[in-house]
């Protein structure tokens, strides 16, 4: 049970992070979408330093988590937290609480508590597969960073970043099930792949911040960040479902629930700044 209160408060961590970072990306001028000086014109800001800093601490509990549960908990834990999103948007003046946003909350904690009963924490293993894995995600991450993606719409490079920490996600299932089997080249490879990923997935993220608010961007990321996880937990990791049915069922929920909230949402398509 403990475990499974470390994943939850690394969502929120992660949820409040990047709603204060969006806070902040939404003032910074236009032009800087994909460009590493983003990340240098945002941290002179203390709020989204904050912010920031509760995002790194959010990915140090979720690698210590992915050590004693299994990924298809742990994933849709950190995807339920999106609910947290507009509240500190609310809290910070930058939009208001919709009926959905209630609903949507409470169906979310409902499909955690379930999927938290229907996979308990157990012995995690390291698998072969996933080192062969995270050598082909370090390959892509290096040629997805390469082509940086200049122009991609707000929906675009939230997509991107979502691919980009579903991978991060997977690799840290990599480096934690190593870590416990004392597997160095599993480690190593892992965390190579970590810094990669998080960095395109980073700055993709605060680039869609700039042209989407919080709440649209944490759903769309969070969904993509979701779904290969939970393939990559039985195909690559072969975790065990005592329950099949009832925990897929509360993936799909808890996915389909943080699309949902996406509905109303203002999204842009376009490249900030674009005419037309």
């Amino acid at each position: 049970m403990r475990w499974f209160l470390v994943v939850m408060l690394a969502s929120a961590c992660s949820n409040g992070g990047l709603a204060l970072q969006g806070h902040v990306a939404r003032t910074v001028r236009d032009g800087l979408g994909m460009r590493v000086r983003l990340i240098g014109v945002l941290a002179r800001h203390p709020l989204w330093i904050l912010g920031t800093v509760l995002s790194l601490l959010a990915s140090v509990l979720q690698i210590v988590s992915l050590a004693h549960l299994p990924i298809v908990v742990v994933q849709p834990t950190m995807a339920a937290g999106v609910i947290l999103v507009p509240v500190f948007e609310w809290l910070l003046g930058d939009g208001r609480l919709r009926q959905r946003d209630v609903i949507g909350g409470v169906v979310l904690v409902l499909a955690v508590a379930v999927l938290a009963r229907s996979v308990p924490a157990g012995e995690v293993q390291a698998a072969a597969d996933g080192v062969v894995l995270g050598s082909s995600a370090v390959v892509i991450g290096l040629a997805v960073g390469a082509a940086r993606l200049l122009g991609a719409g707000g929906v675009a490079l939230s997509v991107l970043a979502g691919l980009c920490f579903a991978v991060t996600g997977i690799l840290a299932k990599v480096v934690a099930t190593s870590v416990v089997a004392d597997g160095s080249a599993g480690i190593a490879l892992g965390v190579s792949g970590l810094v990669g990923f998080a960095l395109v997935g980073f700055l993709s993220q605060m680039s869609a911040l700039q042209q989407s608010p919080a709440s649209t961007v944490a759903p769309i990321v969070l969904v993509v960040a979701t779904v290969l996880p939970i393939v990559a937990s039985r195909v690559v990791f072969e975790e065990a479902w005592p329950h099949p049915v009832v925990t897929s069922s509360s993936a799909l929920v808890i996915v389909s629930t943080s699309a949902w909230l996406t509905r109303g949402r203002r999204l842009s398509l376009r490249p900030a700044g674009s005419g037309g």
